[in-house]
């Protein structure tokens, strides 16, 4: 079992190989990084500042991170300790963001900057529409269900 303090110390070691690697400082990590669709930045400078200072970050925080530096999520969820929802095979993570899988896609192709940020943009509001039609149809069986189910029926 690796204790915290050694897991802290892994991913250091880890995350200024990889920033050794291509040539970056933790303001590139942070650039790199990024906004979202919204144009909000998707973590803080000082963050990113802690996490190049060996502070372990949050699932979330991880998968930032491999995003960031095209690294496997699975590896730095498990390189930083975020262990829950992954599974001791090589099989992958199943994401929280179903538009994770295509987002990925769209980075993997290396358009420019403004394409990618489009491109994502739209696919974030194409799930956000599919979530709604989703819902209305749940509520719509679920409507339709309770109206044939007479007073004391099982639902």
């Amino acid at each position: 079992m690796t204790t915290r303090d050694e897991t802290k110390r892994q991913f250091k070691a880890w995350l200024d190989q990889e920033l050794r690697r291509r040539s970056w400082t933790g303001p590139d990590l942070h650039r790199a990084i990024g906004v979202d669709e919204n144009g909000k930045e998707r973590t803080s400078r000082s963050q990113v500042f802690r996490w190049v200072r060996g502070d372990l970050p949050s699932a979330a925080g991880a998968v930032l991170i491999a995003n960031a530096l095209d690294a496997d999520e699975r590896e730095v969820l498990l390189l930083t300790g975020n262990t829950a929802g992954v599974s001791d095979k090589s099989g992958p993570i199943v994401a929280s963001d179903p538009a994770e899988v295509y987002i990925r896609r769209i980075k993997e192709r290396h358009f420019p900057k403004d394409i990618e940020d489009r491109l994502i943009a739209e696919i974030r509001s194409e799930f956000a529409h599919l979530d709604r039609v989703i819902d209305d149809r749940l509520d719509t069986i679920e409507a339709a269900r309770q109206a044939t189910s007479g007073p004391g029926s099982e639902p």
